[in-house]
């Protein structure tokens, strides 16, 4: 369905809802999202290091970011992690921008 709701629960994190899928934006790359990034990481058939959490960790550290936006996305029914997508806060010829980390 299109009812959306939106919750603002914490500093670290805002968390929009509809009725399938749960979109939270944190700024925090806790230990228990790493390991749920992890677990989702290790169990598609896709993936390269520069998609992993030790990389967009490793990118954040070597690049001195210092704004993160994690958008995380939702299994409503099981609460499991199905997607995320990690971006930093910068500033690009003036213009605040979210991108990947290493551009």
């Amino acid at each position: 369905g299109s009812d959306i709701r939106r919750d603002t629960t914490n500093n670290t994190s805002t968390t929009i809802s509809n009725q399938r899928f749960q979109t939270s934006y944190h700024h925090l790359l806790d230990d228990h999202l790493r390991r749920e990034w992890e677990q989702l990481w290790e169990s598609l058939g896709n993936t390269n290091i520069a998609n992993s959490p030790g990389w967009f960790d490793a990118a954040c550290r070597s690049f001195s970011y210092t704004q993160k936006v994690i958008l995380t996305i939702r299994d409503i029914a099981s609460g499991t992690l199905v997607a995320i997508v990690p971006l930093v806060r910068m500033r690009f010829f003036g213009i605040q921008v979210l991108t990947v980390p290493g551009l």
